[in-house]
């Protein structure tokens, strides 16, 4: 799988996302995974194959938000 998003890429956070993910946020792409695991999809909340993305936001803070939430935003 390749991902349509790579490090360092501005994204924004789909207004339908649930709260958790900070619907409608802009952040950066700062790592990425796959829910591995039926301990890391109980941890995620998300099921086993799901890709997550770490986002960074401009306070810093951070949060894994699945892929197909994220869409990559190309303004500068």
């Amino acid at each position: 799988m390749t991902p349509t998003i790579d490090y360092g890429d501005d994204v924004r956070i789909a207004a339908e996302a649930p709260e958790r993910y900070y619907p409608g946020a802009r952040a950066s792409a700062c790592g990425f995974r796959v829910v591995a695991s039926e301990r890391e999809s109980k941890a995620a909340g998300e099921p086993v194959g799901t890709p997550l993305w770490l986002v960074e936001f401009s306070d810093g803070s951070a949060r894994e938000v699945p892929a197909h939430y994220l869409t990559r935003i190309n303004d500068p």
